[in-house]
């Protein structure tokens, strides 16, 4: 069924410009043309989208993208075509002003996740998100600090893919009313979700405002009860006076997240006392100022041997340690803390935390141990993608990383995508990369987003046997995204030879029109 909606191309433009904003830190995959296929004739583009919208627009079924994830597991992730992630914002910035409304009061107490944009924001709608787990942390702090003697800490089982379509949408009804944005809404959950009425997809900051809307009753059913708490999305935690106040506290949100249709993680519902929630809340700072603390006391004897001729470098030295921790220190952390110690013991936090500063020194230290870590740990694949992009990794140690994805071991394709369009995006290229590359264009099992990336690599860099190649896959093509990479992956070909071939495809489909104008640009 259809629900027909009236949108105008400004309304568009901006649901576009908020699509783009997503990219790179929240939607799990990207295609290396898309967009400049859109922006070949942006507001045809946006034209024929209002269009459909206003005779009935139909979204498609969207692909399933598999995300590693600690001990090996994985998690689904939705990815929307470009013309119903546009729709999707469309709708929630046609209810946005009403949604803040209901919201604003719980935004940064007890919602810390995700602050939302005043409505008059005309792109962003979500602010960073960097400083927000910090926010998460201290006010926790704040709170244990008020003579309470235990904490709650609880989190909800797979929450974005259970959330109960159904709830959502009555939800949503009793914030804007009933209109047929909310009714298209509907429809293309629906369509989007692997289980027909239940999950929203992640990776989007649409989605992330229609989690706000579904846990809001929670935040407000604990706070009619009295409990003091704080949410992270769906990372909860209570502050409670007493041992039997926190198992009621467990009770009644375990009540008051079934009636949502969801249900706690066991393994992670647990009550702490506050001892023990300073250590599980602040674990990585300890260890931070611990170090500190060392780097301190030794320039401290320093200046005491030194007596009345300390230099000012000597005093600088000590400033500089209460602040921050230098380069050797950084190193003398990661040793003691991973390159000593059994694998077994690894500390996400204080990996990224360690990971970042090595990264702003310039240290390779950690360069083996993340290769290794990429074997076992494949969710820790973009932080060590991070950590190579500033460093300026050295050419043996690029060809290690590339010799990796090539192996069978390397079983996750997702892994294998955000290493190539690494790769892609930072420019990088040898001989090893384009042999990866012609293995991922043979095997069509692969993910399109992976060899979509695949196609550009060989278009832009690859022999000209790969381009001849490359025309032959166009009819094995059976997506049009995949049609539209043949045609841009063979701009280099003989302009003759590839313009023939163009005038016979370029009428297929309106992408292929599009991916032939932008072919010809290059």
């Amino acid at each position: 069924m259809s629900t027909n909606i009236t949108a105008t191309i400004e309304e568009l433009k901006l649901a576009y410009s908020r699509t783009k904003l997503d990219r790179p830190s929240r939607c799990f995959v990207e295609y290396p043309f898309l967009f400049h296929l859109a922006e070949i004739d942006l507001d045809v583009w946006l034209q024929s989208l209002s269009k459909k919208l206003a005779e009935g627009y139909f979204p498609k079924t969207s692909r399933l993208c598999w995300i590693p994830k600690p001990n090996y597991q994985l998690r689904p992730g939705n990815i929307l075509t470009l013309k119903d992630e546009v729709v999707y914002n469309l709708i929630i910035g046609k209810l946005y002003s009403k949604i803040w409304d209901a919201l604003e009061p719980y935004q940064g107490n007890p919602d810390v996740a995700y602050p939302l944009s005043t409505p008059d924001s005309k792109e962003k709608w979500v602010k960073s998100n960097f400083k927000s787990w910090d926010k998460f942390r201290e006010l926790s702090f704040d709170r244990m600090a008020t003579g309470v003697e235990y904490v709650v800490v609880s989190d909800v089982t797979g929450f974005y893919e259970n959330i109960d379509q159904d709830k959502l949408i009555s939800d949503l009804k009793q914030i804007v009313g009933s209109c047929p944005e909310i009714d298209l809404l509907r429809n293309c959950l629906r369509k989007w979700s692997i289980r027909g009425d239940k999950g929203i997809p992640q990776g989007y900051s649409a989605s992330d405002i229609l989690a706000k809307v579904f846990v809001s009753p929670i935040d407000q059913a604990l706070q009619n009860d009295g409990f003091i708490h704080l949410r992270y999305v769906d990372d909860i935690r209570i502050f409670c006076n007493t041992h039997t106040e926190a198992k009621r506290a467990i009770a009644q949100l375990s009540l008051n997240v079934h009636q949502k249709g969801l249900n706690l993680q066991s393994a992670k519902t647990k009550i702490l006392s506050i001892d023990q929630a300073t250590i599980e809340f602040d674990g990585v700072t300890k260890i931070i100022k611990n170090i500190q603390e060392g780097i301190i006391s030794q320039i401290n004897q320093d200046l005491i041997e030194n007596g009345p001729y300390a230099d000012e470098e000597d005093h600088g030295l000590l400033l500089q340690a209460q602040n921050e921790l230098p380069p050797d220190a950084i190193e003398s952390a990661f040793n003691a803390n991973f390159l000593l110690v059994n694998v077994a013991t690894f500390n996400k936090t204080l990996f990224h935390y360690l990971l970042n500063r090595l990264a702003q020194a310039k240290s390779k230290l950690a360069v083996n141990y993340c290769i290794e870590t990429l074997k076992d740990k494949a969710e820790e694949t973009g932080s060590i993608l991070n950590y190579f992009e500033k460093i300026d990794l050295d050419t043996d140690k690029l060809n290690e990383l590339v010799e990796y994805i090539s192996l069978p071991t390397s079983i996750y394709n997702y892994q294998n995508y955000l290493i190539l369009k690494w790769l892609w995006d930072n420019n990088l290229v040898t001989e090893k990369i384009i042999k990866i590359c012609r293995i991922f264009l043979k095997d069509h099992n692969r993910e399109q987003w992976l060899r979509s990336y695949s196609f550009a690599y060989l278009g832009k860099y690859g022999s000209k046997k790969d381009l001849d190649e490359i025309q032959l896959m166009y009819s094995q093509s059976e997506s049009v995204i995949g049609k539209a990479d043949c045609i841009i992956g063979m701009h280099k070909v003989e302009a003759g030879k590839r313009n023939a071939f163009y005038a016979g495809v370029q009428n297929d489909d309106p992408l292929i029109k599009r991916a032939v104008k932008l072919a010809k640009m290059l």
